[in-house]
């Protein structure tokens, strides 16, 4: 391959890290963005929990056995339905972390071999006799 070949290849590997940067700067700006929703839905369904626990408290305080009862049985509701949302959100972002990194590896690898190409089109312009 020629000196104006391996140029010619070099900065289409490079045009290729460039755009792959892009996505992978968009595609984390998407998970970052669904990264906060998550984790603001969990902290919303947590305040639900504390809030029926406060009013298992306050039923407790009342003393009327039938509040009692309900407020217990209301944040036992608000318990499972927090560890639900939790787990869900957890699994979530736990795939939306390998996704990114899976992105950052293609990112990486691609790097690589543009480097490649741009070290074999930097040795071919200063050495054009080692040309084969």
């Amino acid at each position: 391959m020629s000196a104006e070949e391996k140029c010619g290849a070099a900065d289409a590997e490079q045009s290729r890290t460039a755009d792959l940067m892009a996505v992978v700067k968009a595609e984390h700006a998407v998970i970052d963005a669904r990264f906060s929703e998550l984790a603001t839905a969990g902290t919303a369904v947590w305040r639900r929990h504390a809030a029926a626990k406060g009013r298992v408290t306050r039923a407790l305080k009342d003393g009327h056995a039938g509040r009692i009862a309900d407020a217990r049985r209301r944040e036992n509701e608000a318990y499972r339905e927090a560890r639900r949302i939790a787990d869900e959100c957890l699994a979530e972002m736990s795939a939306l972390n390998r996704a990114r990194l899976d992105n950052v590896g293609a990112m990486f690898e691609q790097m690589d071999r543009s480097w490649a190409a741009g070290a074999a089109a930097l040795r071919a312009l200063q050495h054009p006799e080692d040309e084969s």
